[in-house]
């Protein structure tokens, strides 16, 4: 069904999630939305784990999370590639976070497949590893 749309989680406020799984899907049919997490919370996202899903049909958009403001204590953000060529992957946006987390991008695993994506702009001291 083109143009179907996700759910989505945000953590808004003075949200705290001390150390939780998000996992964010992709949409599952060509044209459709992925599902999405949003952080924009004055609380702490501690050590939890933040998960972007791609595609597995060509047209539909990969899972993502955006963070603009917020604070981490260790939280990790992981950006799954694509296994399947035309298909987005999982896309982690950091505008702006404070404290430590850790960001991976994983690598397509497919002739024509696409990486994880990690759009950066504003974010706290991390590891950076490839995969």
């Amino acid at each position: 069904m083109s143009g179907a749309v996700g759910g989505f989680t945000d953590l808004l406020d003075e949200t705290n999630a001390e150390s939780a799984t998000f996992i964010s899907n992709a949409g599952e049919v060509p044209g459709s939305y992925a599902a999405y997490t949003l952080v924009q919370t004055t609380g702490n996202i501690g050590s939890s784990t933040f998960i972007a899903n791609p595609a597995s049909v060509p047209d539909a958009e990969g899972g993502w999370v955006e963070t603009d403001y917020g604070t981490a204590s260790g939280a990790t953000f992981i950006a799954n590639g694509a296994t399947v060529a035309n298909c987005q992957a999982g896309q982690i946006y950091a505008y702006g976070l404070s404290g430590y987390a850790t960001y991976t991008a994983k690598g397509g695993n497919g002739s024509g497949s696409e990486g994880g994506l990690i759009d950066i702009y504003s974010l706290p001291p991390s590891d950076q590893r490839w995969l």
